[in-house]
């Protein structure tokens, strides 16, 4: 999970978003700027979490799928 939010594609995404958010805001100083980044760090977490979740997710309902299907077929003979 950590290399994900370490890979250099990412932080260049968050800091290209840092950048245009600062170039829309009134205020220019580093206090400011780096609350933007921030802001853009913990949303990239939340989203690379929230799609962890949704593969495991889905990964297990697939399994259980299988699972089931074959455990059905095993148990009337028709494999």
């Amino acid at each position: 999970m950590l290399q994900v939010l370490r890979d250099e594609r990412l932080q260049l995404a968050i800091e290209a978003a840092a950048q245009n958010d600062y170039i829309q805001t009134d205020e220019k100083n580093d206090e400011v700027y780096k609350g933007i980044v921030q802001r853009h760090e913990a949303r990239a977490t939340k989203i690379v979490y929230d799609m962890r979740s949704t593969i495991s997710d889905f990964l297990l309902r697939y399994s259980d799928c299988l699972w089931f299907h074959n455990a059905a077929d095993a148990l009337t003979g028709t494999v």
